[in-house]
């Protein structure tokens, strides 16, 4: 065997002893199994196997951890593995997988010499999570830098905030290395406690420290931003190159629409900075602060040698909306490269000018598909029926380059904010074609919807029901349908859903259909029968249902009283719906069923409380690991990332510590 073989079969061994805490599930080792060499003795090769199918191992994994921590410091790529995979990278996960047994001597590699090892310990420690912040929040005191840094850069990423007192504390931190990590991981972590701190270290010595201070404003964006600016924009004539890029982006990310002057005037400055990256990072915060005063500047940066600044400036004129602007863009169009015609079709369409329809016009011969997209698109926001003919020929062609159909999509959805009565029958034979992608079926139906052409109704219901299609092209069919003042598609339905006596299945298909139309008359007719307490309970549920299809939020009321119905069945449809219509006022209502005593009620109630991204659901979800149902388990573990960002699966006891620690204080997933 090579080297490199055995570096792969020490990774394996080391795995063996992985998964203290089975709840959260068993991770399979990132190499395929079939690419288990052939060539090892059968005793070793059966151990490697037990990797594909491990039960709980509990303490037994602990005497693992030494040999484990050894490996952190390799990497040698695996053969087979992911890019970047390695016996270290393998190591770090199984680490992870132990927990907190592994966090002590976790740490203590931090203080290696072996820069890889103490990455992959980093690593580790993140994985491990909540489990390991306690002694991650006291290694900030260790002697070591290389530990107080590492240990704030883990802080960072597990993003729990019972550190951001602990890491401002270290801010003025003798050593820059750790000063730098501190900044970075409160630029994670987005607590406005941190604001003072990350604005006072855009004046540290360390270039390190700057940078990291500046990025932590636009790297992701904030919950909100500080109200006093006046470090990012001295940031703007910091000597390093790099600061002075990051606090243009910042600024344009931190100011939004808000006019701040000397902001504004210090960007466009940056404007003629010498770095090309400083100035298309200005005319971008320009674009997004949105001020009549950068348009002159902008349309001279028109001319700037570097493509990445015409294309910011392009789109910043856009972002603005001045008429000035409008000329200047259209000459755009002469440029050599297509991503400024793009940018400039974009913009021109931001504009909504309609000197650009010839222009646009103009360009639709002779252009890529990609390029076509943009100006449709830009067509169908200036709104001019004079674009109406060309956007139907759009419609029809087919470009073998254009192998998603953008092209014809973008022409559908244009023709539907036009609203031209001309478009109906080409858009009703891009509905029907069944040659056509999915998404422009759909955008055909939503266009129809815009039109409102009752010729439109007939071939839109035969979608609807067609059961052979796509479940969302029927779905925007329905919709579409709800928007035509028209009853002769939804009358049948709306007659076998009022007459108690048409049979169960008719009656039911109705409230499908009416659900999805979502019109005042279907809305009105499904609530008539989820309050008709004589009614079957089928169809009440039925009803229900279909009430949060519509997303009405005339019906809510109706909803919220059907959580008290004395039918666990009703009050369970009735819960869902509210989550599906996403409505604030049931909240309070919705957190009054998690105590139901039906657990269906309970489990309906948690979920629409996970679909609305409420606060209140995570208790229940948490909860919800511990139900006996395994699908039940994975969607609660699902929901619960989607709303908190953490991956803890469905380990119940991990997410109940978690949850003691940051209940008061969740950082949300954007």
């Amino acid at each position: 065997m090579d080297v490199n073989s055995i570096r792969v079969l020490l990774a394996f061994l080391g795995l063996i002893h992985i998964v203290a805490e089975r709840p959260s599930g068993y991770t399979p080792p990132d190499i395929p199994e079939k690419r288990i060499s052939t060539d090892i003795p059968n005793d070793i090769r059966e151990h490697i196997e037990k990797l594909y199918s491990l039960d709980a191992m509990g303490e037994r994994a602990i005497p693992a951890i030494p040999s484990l921590i050894e490996l952190l410091g390799d990497d040698t790529r695996l053969l087979g593995g992911w890019k970047g995979a390695s016996p270290g990278v393998e190591a770090a996960e199984a680490l992870g997988k132990i927990g907190g047994p592994a966090v002590k001597p976790l740490i203590a590699a931090l203080k290696d010499k072996n820069r890889t090892k103490r990455r992959n310990a980093t690593r580790a420690l993140v994985w491990i999570d909540v489990d390991a912040v306690k002694q991650l929040i006291a290694a900030l005191k260790d002697k070591d830098p290389n530990v107080r840094g590492q240990a704030a850069i883990a802080l960072g990423e597990i993003k729990d905030r019972r550190a951001v007192e602990h890491l401002t504390s270290m801010a003025k931190d003798r050593d820059a290395f750790v000063r730098a990590s501190v900044v970075q991981a409160l630029g994670r972590i987005k607590d406005s406690k941190a604001f003072d701190t990350l604005l006072s270290a855009l004046q540290d010595q360390s270039v390190e420290v700057r940078r990291n201070a500046a990025r932590a404003w636009y790297n992701d964006v904030w919950p909100r931003y500080p109200d006093e600016v006046e470090g990012l924009i001295a940031a703007l004539e910091d000597r390093d190159a790099e600061v002075r890029q990051s606090a243009a982006y910042a600024l344009g990310y931190a100011l939004g629409t808000t006019k701040n002057c000397r902001a504004i005037e210090a960007l466009i400055i940056a404007l003629k900075d010498e770095k090309d990256f400083i100035r298309s990072g200005a005319a971008f915060a320009l674009g997004r602060i949105a001020d009549a005063r950068a348009v002159e500047p902008l349309i001279l940066a028109l001319r700037d040698k570097h493509h990445g600044v015409q294309m910011n400036a392009i789109l910043a004129l856009g972002q603005i909306g001045d008429s000035r602007a409008v000329e200047p863009v259209i000459a755009c169009f002469k440029d050599r490269l297509s991503e400024n015609r793009m940018s400039a079709a974009y913009s021109l369409g931001k504009l909504k000018d309609h000197r650009a329809m010839e222009p646009l016009i103009d360009v639709l011969a002779n252009e890529n598909w990609q390029v076509r997209a943009s100006v449709i698109q830009a067509l169908g926001e200036i709104g001019d029926a004079r674009a109406t003919a060309i956007l139907i020929k759009a419609l029809k062609t087919n470009d073998p380059k254009d192998t998603d159909c953008l092209v014809k999509r973008r022409a559908a959805e244009a023709l539907g904010k036009i609203k031209s009565r001309q478009a109906v029958e080409p858009l009703i034979q891009a509905l029907l074609d069944k040659n056509n992608f999915g998404s422009v079926r759909m955008a055909a139906a939503r266009a129809l919807g815009e039109i409102k052409d009752s010729r439109a109704v007939e071939p839109l219901l035969a979608v609807l029901l067609d059961g052979e299609l796509n479940h969302n092209l029927r779905e925007e069919a329905g919709r579409a349908l709800g928007k035509i003042d028209d009853l002769q598609g939804t009358e049948p339905f709306l007659i076998s859903l009022k007459n108690k006596k048409e049979n169960l299945y008719k009656r039911q298909r109705a409230t499908w259909v009416l659900g999805r139309v979502g019109n005042a008359q279907a809305v009105e007719a499904l609530v008539a029968v989820l309050e008709d307490e004589s009614e079957n309970v089928e169809m009440r549920c039925s009803a229900a249902g279909a009430l949060g299809k519509t997303k009405a939020f005339r019906s809510v009321n109706t909803l919220i009283a059907a959580l008290k119905d004395k039918d666990s069945r009703i009050r369970s449809r009735a819960a869902w719906a509210l989550g599906n219509i996403k409505e604030p006022n049931a909240v309070e209502a919705l957190l009054a069923t998690l105590k139901d005593e039906d657990p269906d009620v309970r489990m309906s109630s948690t979920w629409a409380l996970a679909y609305m991204r409420e606060q209140c659901a995570i208790k229940p979800l948490i909860d919800l690991l511990k139900h006996q149902d395994s699908e039940a388990q994975e969607s609660a573990a699902s929901e619960l990332w989607k709303i908190t960002w953490k991956k803890f699966g469905k380990d119940h006891a991990k997410w109940q510590r978690w949850w003691k620690y940051n209940k008061d204080n969740i950082y949300y997933k954007n």
